[in-house]
């Protein structure tokens, strides 16, 4: 049995963290394996993280299609709210600021059913993870349509549209908490055992 070089042992580590704990023990018996070839292991530790990417991306698309396209959808709300409500606000002559906490709020459904997705997940991650989806889209989006230029559209939350940072943050995380909340509360209620 040999010993494990730095880059392998931070393959095979890296390759843990990706594939979670439920595979565990296939990276346990794929991390045996390396310890005894005798040649190419470097290889073997390389295919092994490639294995884990495949086996979570293969697990896991349906969470990265809901980062893709509710994120997506929660940028497109919050541009429409925030024509309507400061519309709104200017015709009856209610203060703008008003809009800005519309604006702010506007992710929250979306982040709601994305952590709805991944109830088991931390809320932490799912919420970090949608919004920084929530806000490189538009910027993804502005690069690809119009190329450089001008980088005003810098996701609908930030400042050209007048929402700090720091009032979308915790919109998505505590929308990625309730979702996930309600997801697992409903998972317990569905396979309670009837009250006699």
């Amino acid at each position: 049995m040999n010993r494990l070089s730095l880059a392998e042992r931070l393959l095979i580590g890296c390759a843990r963290v990706i594939a979670g704990q439920e595979r565990r023990h296939w990276l346990d018996a794929l991390e045996t394996e390396l310890r005894h070839l005798p040649a190419r292991r470097l290889d073997w530790a390389l295919g092994s993280l490639v294995a884990a990417v495949k086996d979570r991306v293969g697990r896991d698309w349906p969470f990265g299609l809901a980062v893709g396209v509710l994120p997506g959808l929660a940028v497109a709300f919050t541009l429409v709210l925030s024509a309507v409500s400061f519309g709104g606000l200017k015709a009856v002559g209610l203060p703008m600021s008003l809009g800005y906490l519309a604006q702010a709020i506007a992710p929250l459904p979306f982040a709601f059913l994305l952590g709805r997705v991944r109830p088991r997940w931390p809320a932490l991650c799912v919420g970090a993870a949608g919004f920084l989806a929530y806000q490189g889209l538009p910027v993804l989006a502005w690069r690809l349509t119009v190329g450089s230029g001008l980088w005003f559209f810098w996701g609908p939350a930030l400042w050209p549209l007048g929402v700090p940072l720091p009032l979308v943050l915790p919109v998505w995380l505590a929308g990625a908490w309730w979702g996930a909340t309600t997801a697992r509360r409903a998972q317990r209620i569905k396979f309670s055992p009837p009250s006699p």
